[in-house]
């Protein structure tokens, strides 16, 4: 090989690859996206390949690293790989059935090479492969890259355009090997990985070199067949064919003759069961004369197209628990319908609930059409044919791929098909041969419902109601299907228009959307991954980006930009005037509440609903209707019922509550105008204090409610506590709705969390045609639910608070518990819980910090040191003996015509006096002055050397004190961090407490000290660990969390719009006034007013007959809206009264 090439092959090595970044164990492969180089891309490096291919490898690479670093001699497939990386990226990334035929040979050479790269390649050269993005070698990450290799080029060896079985056993053998490191349980190696192990059966027998073993593996394949839980029917026809074809080598032909025509009424009946590019390798590869292939009819057979009973044989799945036909496991077909599918007797009693209507539906169809064969033969044949076609499964593929559920799975629930079938009667033997689909489109369903209607004869508002029904169909335990629906609109006025609901298993649907080469997408819409709509009550606004990156709002519309208008269905034949149905419901799979997510976000609100809930709500739903929880389920019953006379008393008392606010808020209101305006102006009033004080607090005294609002009732600091009290009471207020909702069997729609701002709120969503339709009490049972949770759980906070301090009390084990995680402090001091926002010590004091002493007294006592000192004064506590050592220069220095003449002065400097001294003629320096000196760094000096008693004390200087002493305070603190007990020296001595004075320091304030005692709160104890909040948090949180349920069972008990009290009063109303005859007949009233929090809509007590019979319904109504209004009006007063306070100053 020339220099130049070698220089070309060093040079290469230097680049990073990052795209074989992707070549990872699975938990990492997830989250990277490999590009696949486009073909032109790897056809401009194929010339150089191909002359690589020709001439031996080179020697003596010297590999150079990105940063200069030598990776020593590289081997000759490791350069290839930097050499051509677009050629390498795609031979490992591209499906090998993609791959074109000009570029097969060069994949295979390059996946060959990338094999001897690493199995011979030195840990520092492969990480330039098996880099992650840290830059190390993730543990099994070549054993992966190695796997997927091998398989790869045994792909490639096994295709028809190759065929080089020999070559691919080795790599095989590798596969098995690489796999029982990976994976040593099970031992056996076929039921490590039954797939592989056929495959080195069925290419054993391809080699034709040693058909004993190859005999020896595919029987044990066959024998223990039902072993296999994936895939076993693909595994035992692959097996069986390879088989027959080994025994008729061997000269057992009779053997291979039975296997042959088994495998030929097999294909017959599944032409379409296994995958084109799998059996034609198979068949293709072969040089002998196939008798399985002969039989068929040869390579035409290919092309055949399936059959309805191919179609029907194929979807066959149990309807309750998803479990498909197998070799070992045959289902049965319910004999009423004809069609639904179970695994067991079990699975058909689960299921019964679900499939009863629809099935006494299809029976009725089944009779109608066998009557009508007597009498109209031509239309029976039509019916029946259009009942098949329905039932098929032959336009599902085009039908979820019309509707992109490859991209968001969640547009079945909220998009439809529209599709005009012709009927063909001559048009072939097969059933789908008879039908044609002459013109489809695909719309949002919300915008159809009209035209649904229309088509299929309902009432206004019964499509909405019918679709619902549908989407909360049975929910399978092993499997879920992902819904779609259709509406097919036949041409012949013979039949009807037909609602049909299919479901698609995972397996069966497309992962990844149709691309025919890099770069080319769905020219219509570019989708990305859309917000997740649960069902078509709540839409939200689909966005996509289109071709030229714009965003729009998606409407669709029909191909031709009309919606379809419904048919005239006038007919003289005897098939039109059969009734209408509403359509035959069916679905090729259970589960059709696919678990799925939305996030929102619109201004300030952040909204996040998921159905992923939905199903335990319904396993819990069917459990309280089983007989095994029948004596439970009438105890709950019981328990709700309580809750339902709790819920009417609450109502009463948050009323109460709110009329009587109202009114002492107004008499309030009033006196202080009044008070106000008696005052004469130009005159000044002098009041004593003590009596305002007084009066000013027995005003808020006489007010029981007071607001809590943080950084102004509260502290600011709280309102992390007060959230999360909330949140947690509205979490149990919608866990009450959640199991009395299953204790009546209604369908949860959705659950989730909003946030507003910052606050957080829980929400769960019923069903309202459920709701609605049951009666009164059950109602109110599903109502009351949620505020008699929160005060259940109220006394249960109280009488866990009880106990413990009962429990404490006598045995003390609270204490020990409580001491493993919180330090008592009271031999240091008082630790900060929490300062004012707007207090200027908030700065100084933050939580967690120790206060050790006020002045010079000591806070290490077990009494209230802090109160006492700060509020009742200091005389009684304060050692007044102490002052501070000061130069003599800088007290004569100090001016004393300012501060010390007169004290109200606005100077910084505050007047100082000097100790008395006792022989002032002996010492004239010591006389008493007065001076104005800096306090603060006098006051804030801790070194114990600066205090005296006397002026003999300071060594140089005087001994100073301040002339009014009570004008500062100074606050001694210590760090949160620091060490709280005395440090031992390396010597083991014990140091004394003047170096931890010095250390500590000291916050001067210079105010009343009345004010720090309501600017900061201290507690006793601080947490051992960082991640554990203070006592007092704790404590504050729990007061919190009572204060907060308490608030939320009465305030949702106000009969106010989109709480539970509107909803609770209607129905109580609705129960006291209405009489059992009449609420049979109640009419749901769609008028807007939906209770956020249930899913709830506004129900009239009669129906329109009824209403006008008397005057029972016109009193409940003004009943309701006199409550309503009350209680809005005085809600509405009370915030007026406090802006009104708030603006002006009363209060």
């Amino acid at each position: 090989m020339s220099e130049s090439l070698q220089v070309a092959l060093r040079n290469a090595t230097i680049h990073q690859p990052r795209a074989y970044l992707t070549g990872l164990p699975p938990s990492e492969i997830k989250n990277l996206q490999p590009r696949l180089p486009d073909v032109a891309e790897v056809r401009n490096e194929a010339p150089g390949a191909q002359k690589m291919m020709s001439e031996p490898p080179p020697d003596d690479i010297q590999g150079v690293d990105q940063d200069g670093e030598l990776l020593g001699v590289v081997h000759p497939s490791i350069a290839y790989h930097f050499l051509f990386p677009k050629l390498y990226a795609f031979s490992y990334f591209c499906h090998v059935d993609d791959v074109p035929e000009d570029l097969q040979l060069l994949c295979l050479w390059a996946l060959q090479n990338r094999v001897v790269a690493l199995t011979e390649g030195s840990q520092k050269q492969l990480r330039r492969i098996l880099m992650s993005p840290q830059g190390n070698i993730l543990p099994g990450s070549e054993r992966y890259m190695e796997g997927q290799v091998r398989t790869k080029i045994v792909l490639n060896l096994l295709s028809p355009r190759i065929n080089r079985p020999e070559d691919a056993i080795p790599h095989i053998e590798a596969c098995m090997k690489l796999e029982a490191v990976a994976r040593p349980l099970p031992s056996d190696v076929f039921l490590r990985n039954p797939g592989c192990y056929v495959l080195y059966g069925s290419t054993l027998a391809r080699t034709k070199t040693n058909d004993a073993k190859a005999k020896t593996i595919l029987e044990r394949v066959l024998a223990d067949i039902d072993q296999v839980t994936d895939g076993s029917k693909a595994i035992s026809i692959q097996a069986k064919l390879f088989l027959s074809r080994v025994l008729r080598r061997m000269g057992e032909v009779d053997e291979a003759k039975k296997l042959e025509d088994y495998l030929v009424k097999w294909f017959k009946k599944n032409p379409k069961r296994l995958a084109e590019n799998a059996l034609r390798e198979w068949f293709v590869t072969e040089s002998d004369p196939d008798p399985v292939l002969q039989g068929l009819g040869g390579e035409a057979w290919f092309a055949k197209k399936p059959t309805l009973k191919n179609l029907d044989r194929q979807a066959r799945e149990c309807y309750n628990c998803g479990l498909g036909e197998s070799t070992s496991m045959k289902l049965l077909r319910c004999a009423k319908c004809q069609y639904t599918y179970y695994c067991s007797r079990k699975c058909q009693v689960e299921n019964h609930p679900h499939h009863k209507i629809g099935c006494a539906e299809r029976a009725a169809e089944i009779k109608r059409t066998e009557a009508l064969k007597a009498t109209a033969p031509d239309d029976a044949k039509c019916m029946e044919d259009w009942r098949h076609y329905n039932y098929s499964s032959v336009d599902d593929v085009a039908s979820y791929s019309a509707l992109g559920l490859m991209h968001d799975v969640n547009r079945g629930r909220t998009h439809i098909i529209f599709k005009f079938v012709e009927y063909l009667p001559q048009g072939g033997k097969d059933v789908l041969d008879r039908f044609r689909v002459v013109k489809a489109g695909v719309f949002r369903i919300k915008d159809v419902l009209r035209d649904i209607e229309g088509f299929l004869n309902y009432n206004r508002g019964e499509a909405e109601q019918v679709i619902e029904e549908l989407l909360q169909g049975n929910v399978g335990k092993e499997q879920k299907s992902y819904p779609f629906f259709s509406l097919s609109i036949p041409q012949d006025s013979r039949i009807g228009p037909y609602l049909n609901i299919r479901g698609v298993s995972p397996k069966r649907l497309q992962v990844e959307p149709l691309l025919l080469r890099s770069g080319v997408k769905d020219a219509e819409r570019d989708y990305t991954p859309s917000e997740v709509r649960m069902t078509m009550d709540e839409p939200v606004s689909e966005v996509w980006t289109t071709t030229d990156g714009s965003k729009a709002n998606q409407d669709l519309q029909q191909c031709d930009g009309h919606k379809p208008s419904p048919p005239k269905m006038e007919s003289a034949n005897p098939a039109a005037a059969l009734p209408k149905l509403r359509g035959m419901f069916k679905s090729t799979g259970p589960g059709l509440r696919r678990s799925s997510t939305t996030v929102t976000l619109e201004k300030l609100l952040l909204r996040v609903q998921t159905n992923s809930l939905n199903v335990l709500h319904d396993n819990l739903a069917g459990k309280l209707k089983s007989r095994q929880w029948t004596r439970f389920r009438r105890w709950v019953l019981v328990f709700y019922d309580i809750g339902v006379f709790f819920g009417v008393l609450g109502m009463v008392l948050a009323i109460g509550f709110l009329v009587y606010t109202a009114g002492m808020s107004g008499v309030e209101l009033v006196k202080e105008v009044y008070s106000t305006q008696t005052q004469q102006p130009g005159r000044v009033q002098f009041v004593k204090r003590d009596v305002l004080e007084e009066t000013h607090t027995n005003s808020n005294s006489e007010s029981f409610i007071q607001p809590i609002i943080p950084g102004v009732t509260v502290p600011l600091s709280h309102l992390p506590l007060i959230i999360g009290a909330v949140f947690i009471g509205q979490l149990v207020h919608e866990l009450g709705h959640l199991f009395s909702g299953a204790l009546e069997s209604v369908p949860m729609l959705s659950a989730g969390i909003s946030l507003t701002v910052i606050i957080p709120s829980a929400f769960v969503s019923f069903s309202s045609v459920f709701l609605e339709n049951l009666k009164p009490p059950d109602r109110a049972r599903i109502i009351a639910a949620g505020p008699w949770h929160n005060l259940v759980f109220w006394v249960f906070l109280l009488g866990i608070a009880r106990i413990a301090n009962v429990f404490n009390g006598t045995t003390g084990l609270g204490s020990v518990v409580t001491g493993l995680l919180w330090q008592d402090v009271r031999a240091l001091g008082r630790v900060v819980v929490d300062v004012d926002e707007d207090s200027p010590l908030k700065e100084f004091l933050r939580a967690g910090t120790i206060i050790t002493t006020l002045d010079d007294v000591s806070l290490a006592s077990k009494e209230d040191i802090w109160t006492k000192y700060l509020l009742h004064g200091k005389e009684e506590l304060t050692d007044s003996n102490f002052g501070w050592c000061v130069g003599i220069d800088t007290l004569r220095e100090g001016d004393n015509s300012t501060c010390c003449a007169n004290p109200n002065s606005a100077s910084d400097l505050s007047c100082f006096i000097s100790w008395p001294n006792p022989n002032p003629d002996t010492n004239p320096t010591k006389t008493s002055t007065r001076s104005c000196l800096d306090p603060y760094p006098i006051l804030t000096n801790t070194h114990r050397k600066a205090r005296c008693s006397r002026n003999e004390d300071c060594i140089q200087g005087v001994c100073v004190r301040p002339q009014n002493p009570n004008v500062f305070l100074r606050l001694r603190i210590k760090s949160q961090t620091r060490e709280r007990h005395d440090h031992n020296n390396d010597d083991g001595n014990v140091d004394d407490d003047e170096d931890d004075d010095d250390e500590d320091e000291i916050v001067l304030w210079n105010g009343p000290s009345k004010e720090v005692w309501e600017q900061v709160v201290l507690g006793e104890s601080i947490p051992r660990f960082w991640f554990i909040p203070l006592w007092e948090s704790v404590l504050d949180f729990w007061s919190y969390l009572k204060m907060a349920t308490l608030s939320l069972y009465l305030f949702n008990l106000l009969p106010l719009p989109h709480l539970d009290g509107s909803q609770f009063l209607d129905v109580v109303i609705s129960w006291i006034f209405t009489t059992p005859t009449l609420a049979l007949g109640m009419a749901i009233e769609n008028d807007g007013d939906i209770d956020t929090e249930l899913g709830l809509s506004r129900a009239s007590p009669l129906n329109g007959r009824e209403r006008d019979t008397g005057s029972r319904w016109r009193w409940t109504r003004r009943i309701e809206r006199l409550v309503k209004t009350g209680t809005l009006s005085a809600l509405g007063f009370c915030v007026g009264v406090g802006l009104i306070k708030m603006v002006f100053g009363y209060g």
